[in-house]
């Protein structure tokens, strides 16, 4: 009996044993399911997004160095990322990814595009004037021998007494304001004001060097992570007043001199050739302006021209003092000529026989000027005395009828420009994958066009 006692704590041990392990092993298998399945899921949205990230980062270099635009070729896309870091992540048999939307360009990106396109070459424009304006000045000024003349003055002692001068005229300033208001001057003091600000600030640049703080260190790339963030939320706050009044400006000169025109061999502003992006010569801006495609967009630009050069072509006969002095005599002359002809019935003043002699006149030299125009050269708008002649070209004349069009048509005609030339371009993509009952999507566009989602 003792035996068998034994025995039977022996079988209450062991089933005691198999339902503890049981559930032990049940509990770890699960939790080991459940760390698998959490592997898998972030190794898919890992890949998912790597693979959108790819795909933008495939943006068109050509696209944004001639538009501004961020956008890539949905055609030429592929899953090779995705299936890298799903292999990387022990998932040989992974779910295929599918394109679940697109962003294709509207309108709206395209004016986001125009603001941050000229945030930029508005400053690049700026600096370049400034400093050919400055190069400018320096050679005009050395060619009277000016800049030999500074040295010399500022190498001999009359410099040292100029100085004097100057620092002792601040502090008379006391006395200017008393004598000037015996004669009654009651601004004088603003101008006193500004002078010493003058002499303060060439003070400090006579004996100050740049203050770039104590705690500047060369080393430091805080100082120049700052510097790269000040100057990009410059360009951002210079995109958002250009997306605001001042866009149509900056969109009449990116649609008159961005697109390709009738005119031969003309380029964009970034001087590539249309011809990289469609084969035939196409009359994109004279559409924009117009409405009209192919040659009757074209006809009805050069209709336009004709009227400016007849409109400029008249104001430059009538500033013609001694032109004038010719048309009015033949204009009193062809009067007299009517008069007698008629035998006195038909009498017409020499000021309409004149003005159609202008106008006659005016009409040659526009016809002239818009063949020209249309070849590619330019025309003379004023000639002034002793200075050289300003000139217009093709563009320039089109841009000033672009003033015109309303943004929203100019836009939307822009648009269906770039949609023809660039097929199959988005500015973002939604990417999406199914795997063990769940579902990975993620989107997102470039950053000026929207913001990401993940579902």
């Amino acid at each position: 009996m003792r035996f068998l006692r034994k025995g039977n704590r022996r079988g209450a041990t062991t089933l005691f044993l198999a339902i503890v392990l049981s559930a032990v092993i049940l509990v770890e298998c699960t939790y080991i399911g459940l760390v698998e399945e959490l592997r898998c899921n972030m190794a898919y949205t890992r890949a998912v997004k790597l693979q959108v990230e790819t795909y933008l980062s495939d943006y068109d270099r050509q696209l944004f160095k001639t538009y501004g635009i961020y956008a890539f070729d949905i055609n030429t896309i592929d899953s090779d990322v995705y299936s890298l870091v799903l292999s990387g992540s022990g998932i040989t048999e992974g779910s295929e990814i599918y394109v679940c939307g697109v962003n294709s360009f509207d309108t709206d990106d395209l004016k986001d595009a125009i603001s941050l396109y000229y945030s930029y070459r508005t400053s690049g424009i700026m600096v370049s004037f400034i400093t050919d304006y400055l190069f400018e000045v320096i050679e005009s000024i050395d060619e009277y021998g000016i800049l030999d003349k500074i040295r010399s003055f500022m190498s001999s002692g009359a410099s040292d007494v100029m100085m004097d001068i100057i620092d002792g005229a601040v502090t008379v300033s006391e006395d200017i304001l008393e004598y000037a208001s015996e004669l009654g001057i009651d601004d004088i003091d603003s101008y006193i004001e500004g002078f010493s600000e003058f002499i303060d600030i060439f003070d400090q640049l006579d004996n100050d060097g740049p203050d770039v703080g104590s705690a500047y260190s060369p080393r430091d790339m805080e100082f120049g992570i700052d510097t790269v963030t000040g100057l990009y939320n410059m360009f951002d706050n210079t995109a958002d007043m250009i997306s605001g009044p001042l866009f149509h400006g900056f969109a009449v000169n990116y649609a008159s001199y961005n697109f390709d025109s009738l005119i031969d061999d003309d380029t964009a502003l970034d001087g590539t050739s249309f011809s990289l992006f469609h084969a035939e010569e196409s009359t994109d801006t004279e559409y924009i302006l117009t409405g009209l495609e192919g040659r009757d967009g074209a006809t009805a630009c050069a209709l336009l021209i004709f009227q400016f050069s007849f409109i400029v072509e008249i104001i430059n006969i009538e500033a013609d003092p001694e032109m004038m002095e010719w048309i009015n005599g033949i204009g009193e002359v062809l009067s007299i000529l009517i008069e007698i002809a008629s035998l006195g019935t038909v009498v017409i003043p020499s000021e309409y026989s004149s003005a159609v002699i202008v106008m006659y006149i005016a009409e040659n030299y526009a016809t002239r000027d818009t063949a020209n125009l249309l070849s590619g050269e330019r025309m003379t708008l004023a000639q002034l005395e002793d200075y050289p002649a300003i000139t217009i070209g093709y563009r320039d004349i089109l841009s000033i009828y672009m003033n015109l069009v309303p943004d929203s048509l100019m836009l939307s005609r822009m648009s269906e420009i770039l949609e023809r030339d660039f097929p199959g371009y988005v500015c973002g993509i939604s990417v999406g994958t199914a795997h063990d009952n769940e579902e990975t999507v993620y989107s997102r566009t470039y950053c000026i066009y929207g913001v990401e989602t993940y579902e």
